[in-house]
């Protein structure tokens, strides 16, 4: 029965140990996305791409270009604070369509 009890208790103190690592794992990469999106979004500066050009990115868009998924791409940019959400309003059906993101040159210090 000893051995049993000792087996059980290294079972849990490894299962504690891989489950904080795998939180922190999780943690790391929220930063990471997060730093990637707001050093591409840094980059892409009004008028670069042409004239009427507002810095504004889609999220399909920022997805290929970073290789991240859609809901890694809103998660990063929903918890920025260097990036602007701006939300892209359809006339013809009187309701916002599509979300852009953009970096925040004010809010970026």
């Amino acid at each position: 029965m000893n051995a049993l009890n000792a087996a059980s208790d290294v079972a849990t103190v490894v299962m504690a140990i891989v489950a904080i690592g795998a939180y922190g794992w999780y943690q790391i990469q929220i930063v990471t996305n997060r730093a990637r999106l707001e050093e591409f979004l840094k980059g892409e500066v009004k008028g670069e791409r042409h004239k009427d050009d507002l810095g504004r990115r889609t999220v399909l868009f920022l997805a290929s270009q970073l290789r991240m998924t859609e809901a890694e791409i809103l998660e990063a940019g929903f918890k920025s604070k260097k990036i602007k959400c701006v939300p892209g309003f359809d006339e013809e059906k009187h309701r916002t369509d599509i979300i852009y993101f953009e970096y925040d040159h004010k809010n970026a210090r």
